[in-house]
């Protein structure tokens, strides 16, 4: 709203005109409330940021947790895995920064991309890997990294994401939730030594789909 707006406003409205001194308290009293705005950043500049706390959570996990899985895991193995997680955390910073504002080109790919980056982690656990099932296959302390992971990535993203107002609450939500889940399969991935398939699907992989689900479930709370 502009001074003709307001001007245009009070002619209008059919009550008694306001003189020329209260119509100008009231476009001072406006003028004194209005704040500039800081623009929404850019795709490229928000997916280097969630990639930035991604990357910066991983580094964290190693000089905290160690990379006995990383050692004990072949080429093979680790290229398959690791490069895989980290692929999806990549496409899924790339499809939250593209969905942080409407009228943004969203990049469907990307949310392609981290879907089948999922899929992957999982086919290379089971080809992979040893299938030894046991007392191992569910342990708290894998789930819990993977977990506390993913909410220290949101809460690292939440200056961002707190400005965020996306078309597709839920899509948003979900690629939250995926580079939050991915990023915690990744730190966990280097730190657990416990390289067997059951293992890796149930306390690894699943929890980082979990992620994905509560993602998913705030951003359809966000848009109600």
């Amino acid at each position: 709203m502009n001074d003709n707006d307001l001007d245009r406003i009070l002619a209008s409205s059919g009550a008694p005109q306001p003189s020329p001194e209260e119509v100008a308290l009231a476009k001072l009293a406006i003028f004194k409330d209005l704040k500039p705005v800081r623009p929404v950043p850019s795709v490229r500049g928000a997916a280097l940021v969630f990639g930035g706390i991604a990357l910066a959570l991983i580094v964290a996990g190693v000089l905290g947790l160690g990379a006995h899985g990383w050692q004990r895991m072949n080429t093979a193995q680790a290229a398959a895995l690791a490069g895989w997680a980290l692929a999806g955390v990549v496409f899924a910073s790339i499809s939250v920064s593209a969905r942080m504002a409407p009228a943004r080109q969203v990049r469907p790919w990307a949310e392609a991309l981290w879907g089948a980056a999922f899929a992957a982690v999982a086919v290379s656990a089971a080809a992979l890997m040893e299938y030894q099932p046991g007392p191992k296959m569910a342990l708290p302390v894998c789930i819990a990294v993977v977990v506390g992971t993913a909410l220290l990535w949101a809460a690292g993203a939440a200056a961002l994401l707190r400005r965020a107002w996306p078309v597709t609450p839920v899509r948003f939500g979900l690629a939250c939730g995926a580079a939050a889940g991915l990023t915690g399969f990744l730190v966990v991935q280097v730190f657990c030594p416990y390289l067997e398939t059951a293992h890796i699907l149930v306390s690894h992989v699943l929890p980082a789909l979990i992620a994905c689900a509560l993602g998913a479930g705030l951003g359809a709370r966000f848009a109600r």
